[in-house]
């Protein structure tokens, strides 16, 4: 298959492709993987699915000695929203800060950790390529934000001995509401 794209990270990145079938013949090419990691197939060698994105092994021809690569690992991707956008008054601040009027509340924005943290514009990314936790120690308030945005790719699957390529990992997506910056996948 040819696997699906996604920008949730911030730019365009191909998930869960299908591995390709391997040759029957030694002179025959195999098959290229499907965009998304998917790894190609041949007569004696295969390459494996692309690593974080779920891409299915490549096949290994016939003939009793090649064996399939293997698929490539998942990835879990969680996006928050991690500041408010646009522009404040610092005047108006630090007038409500003076007068004691600014608010002691709990941050308007969900406040976790976990996974490798990285930013794109008003957004905290965390990724997961091996297990770990995700923690939220702050759920975040109407006014700003109270939900996140997921993408997850299962691992995809080792190719065949006799030619079949591995299939692509399971993939998940939420609807991209919550921070409203990317579209979801057919």
């Amino acid at each position: 298959g040819a696997g699906t794209a996604s920008t949730i990270t911030g730019s365009s990145v191909t998930y869960a492709g299908g591995g390709g079938g391997g040759a029957q013949a030694p002179a025959g090419p195999g098959s290229t993987g499907g965009a998304g990691g998917g790894g190609a197939g041949g007569w004696r060698t295969s390459t494996a699915g692309t690593a974080n994105t779920g891409g299915g092994g490549g096949g290994a021809g016939g003939g009793g000695g090649p064996v399939g690569a293997a698929g490539g690992p998942g990835i879990v991707v969680v996006k928050e929203l991690n500041k408010a956008s646009g522009v404040w008054s610092m005047q108006s601040q630090f007038s409500s800060r003076s007068q004691g009027t600014w608010p002691e509340t709990p941050p308007n924005f969900v406040t976790a950790t976990g996974g490798t943290i990285t930013t794109s514009g008003d957004f905290k990314i965390h990724t997961f390529n091996s297990s770990s936790n995700f923690v939220v120690s702050a759920a975040g308030a109407p006014a700003g934000s109270t939900t996140v945005d997921y993408l997850v790719v299962g691992g995809g699957g080792a190719g065949g001995t006799n030619g079949g390529g591995g299939g692509a990992g399971g993939y998940r997506e939420s609807s991209g509401a919550a921070s409203g910056c990317y579209t979801v996948s057919p």
